[in-house]
């Protein structure tokens, strides 16, 4: 989709939000947004994106304790040198809140699929956000495969490294 057939789009969508005529609902199910700064846009009335909690439940499985992650280090920041590396350690970090954001600050963590697609030559870390702390998780828009937190637990090193 170009620039101006979105500018096109969006026109048409205000006139009709405005009930003005040559208005019309604006479907935006196939561009890419990846790009675009949503930070102040109304998604009220958005459809076809998931929420935080369908996205987890898809993609994680979960304990009595918490929900299960991955996570690596090093692989596009270095860690705090504050955070402990180990297994039993808890990292906590001030989260970036914003969903329109897809990388900002917290505790990055990702899906398997995404660690092995997006990163190579690491180790992967399974991880552990307890219940209480999934207040805090942050799951950007249709994420392509990863999220943040504030506060996770280190359980043990994954067997195999990423390739």
């Amino acid at each position: 989709m170009t620039k101006e057939q979105l500018a096109e789009i969006l026109t048409k969508h205000e006139l009709w939000l405005n009930s003005e005529s040559g208005g019309e609902k604006a479907n935006l199910r196939s561009a890419d947004l990846s790009s675009t700064d949503l930070r102040s846009a109304d998604l009220s009335y958005a459809n076809g994106l998931l929420t935080a909690a369908q996205w987890l439940s898809q993609h994680f499985t979960a304990d009595e304790h918490g929900l299960i992650v991955y996570k690596v280090f090093g692989a596009f920041n270095m860690p705090p040198a504050r955070w402990e590396i180990r297994a039993g350690a808890v990292l906590t970090e001030i989260v970036n809140p914003v969903r329109c954001c897809d990388c900002a600050c917290g505790i990055n963590f990702g899906t398997l699929d995404w660690l092995r697609a997006n990163v190579k030559n690491a180790v992967i870390w399974r991880c552990r956000i307890a219940w209480i702390d999934l207040a805090d998780v942050v799951v950007p828009y249709n994420t392509d495969g990863k999220a943040r937190c504030g506060r996770l637990t280190l359980l043990e090193l994954r067997n195999g490294i990423v390739q």
